[in-house]
C-alpha cells in the first residue's frame, strides 16, 4: 500500500476516535402532540407534553439549567390562573415551578441536583398544567413553547419544543339546549297530570369529568298548577312564580353526554275552572357544570288549555226535518231506564266512564227542548 493511502487511513481513525471520545452533549426533545378538549370556566388539565431524552455516546447525566415556558395562544393571563411545570423521572413527578400565568423564566441551579438531572441514556417527561379562570373568551387558545437549556459534562445546549394542537377555552353557555318539538298542546282536566315542557341538555366534550346538573330553577305560569320539574326519577315541585334553589340538583345529563328535563302540570281535582286556561310556561333555569353556573329561559311554543271536566264538546244534528206533533214526558227515557239498555250493549264500558249525574242533566235537557219545540207548533 502506497504510504499516502496509509497516511489516509490513519488519519481517518484518528479523527474518528476523537468524535467519539470528545462528541457534544445531545438532548432530544420531542413534543408528544397531546391534544385535549376544550377548557370551561374553572377547568384544569395538562397541555403539552414533552420527552425529553439522552441521545448521545457519552456516559454524562443531563442537568437541567434554564426553563422557559410561554403562550403562543390567544389566551391572556385574565384567563389563566395558574401554570404548572411537572418533571418526570424514573416513574418520580417532581414540581419544578407553578406560576400565576406566563411567561415563565426559571434558573433551576437553585434546585437539588437530583429533582433536575435526567441519567445518562435515560429519558424524561416534562408536563404544563394550566388551571382556567372564570373569566374567559369563547374560543381563545393556549399553546404552549418550552425552551429548556441543560448541560452534560463540559458541554451545553439548548432545546426548544412547541405545542403542535392549541388548546381551546369555551363557556359552559355553549350547552346544547333545546325545546322537544314533538311534545304537542293538548287539553288539561282537574286532577289531570301531564307534561307540556321538555327541554333537551347535552354537554359537547370538555376537559372536565362533571355531568349537567340544574341546581335553580323558576315557572312563570298559572298559579292554579301545581308543577313539577324533573325526569322519569327524579321529580321535584315548584312553586309558581318562585325562584327555587334545589336542595337536591337534578341530573340532566351524563359527561359529555346528553338528557331531557321535563315540565309536568298537575291540575287539582277540586280545582274551580269558570272559564277555559291556557297553560304556556316560561321556565328558567340554572345550568351547573362543576363550579361553572349558566342560566337559560325557555318558553313553551304548545300552550295546553284547563278545562272543567265532563262533555268537552257537545253537538246535535238533525238528519231529516219533521214536524212535532206530541213529546210525552213519558216516553222519554229514564236514567235507570238508559243505564240498564247501554249496560247490555257494545258501549257499555264506554257509557261507564261518564257519570250518573252526567246523564241526568243530559236527559233533562232534552226533555226541556222537546217540551218547548212542541209548544212551539
Amino acid at each position: 500500500m502506497k504510504r499516502g493511502a496509509l497516511l489516509a487511513v490513519f488519519t481517518a481513525v484518528i479523527l474518528m476516535l476523537s468524535f467519539t471520545t470528545y462528541s457534544a452533549a445531545e438532548l432530544a426533545v420531542s413534543d408528544m402532540e397531546f391534544a385535549g378538549k376544550p377548557f370551561n370556566e374553572g377547568d384544569d388539565g395538562r397541555v403539552q407534553r414533552v420527552l425529553l431524552r439522552d441521545h448521545d455516546v457519552n456516559s454524562d447525566n443531563v442537568v437541567l439549567t434554564k426553563l422557559t415556558v410561554e403562550n403562543l395562544g390567544s389566551a391572556t393571563n385574565d384567563e389563566i390562573a395558574w401554570v404548572k411545570v411537572e418533571l418526570e423521572v424514573n416513574g418520580r413527578a417532581i414540581t419544578l415551578v407553578e406560576s400565576e400565568g406566563f411567561p415563565i423564566s426559571l434558573v433551576l441551579l437553585s434546585l437539588p441536583l437530583d429533582q433536575r438531572t435526567i441519567p445518562d441514556d435515560a429519558s424524561a417527561m416534562l408536563t404544563i398544567y394550566v388551571g382556567i379562570g372564570n373569566k374567559i373568551v369563547d374560543g381563545h387558545t393556549i399553546q404552549t413553547q418550552v425552551d429548556i437549556r441543560y448541560s452534560e459534562g463540559g458541554e451545553g445546549g439548548e432545546a426548544l419544543a412547541k405545542d403542535r394542537y392549541p388548546e381551546v377555552v369555551s363557556r359552559t353557555e355553549n350547552l346544547s339546549t333545546g325545546l322537544n318539538a314533538d311534545l304537542e298542546g293538548g287539553i288539561l282536566n282537574p286532577g289531570d297530570e301531564l307534561p307540556v315542557m321538555q327541554i333537551q341538555l347535552a354537554d359537547p366534550p370538555d376537559s372536565n369529568f362533571w355531568g349537567l346538573q340544574v341546581t335553580e330553577a323558576r315557572v312563570m305560569g298559572p298559579t292554579l298548577v301545581q308543577w313539577i320539574l324533573g325526569t322519569d326519577t327524579q321529580k321535584i315541585p315548584i312553586a309558581p312564580g318562585q325562584s327555587v334553589v334545589l336542595d337536591e340538583p337534578i341530573l340532566a345529563a351524563f359527561d359529555e353526554g346528553a338528557g331531557t328535563i321535563t315540565l309536568w302540570a298537575s291540575i287539582p281535582v277540586d280545582a274551580s275552572i269558570p272559564s277555559p286556561i291556557t297553560v304556556q310556561p316560561q321556565l328558567d333555569l340554572t345550568v351547573a357544570e362543576g363550579e361553572s353556573r349558566t342560566n337559560f329561559t325557555f318558553s313553551d311554543t304548545t300552550p295546553d288549555t284547563i278545562v272543567r271536566g265532563g262533555f268537552e264538546e257537545l253537538q246535535a244534528s238533525i238528519s231529516q226535518g219533521g214536524t212535532i206533533l206530541s213529546a210525552p214526558q213519558e216516553g222519554l227515557p229514564t236514567q235507570s231506564s238508559l243505564c240498564a239498555i247501554m249496560t247490555g250493549t257494545a258501549l257499555g264500558s264506554a257509557f261507564k266512564i261518564w257519570s250518573c249525574a252526567a246523564w241526568e242533566r243530559c236527559a233533562a235537557s232534552y226533555r226541556t227542548w222537546r217540551s218547548r219545540t212542541a209548544k212551539a207548533t
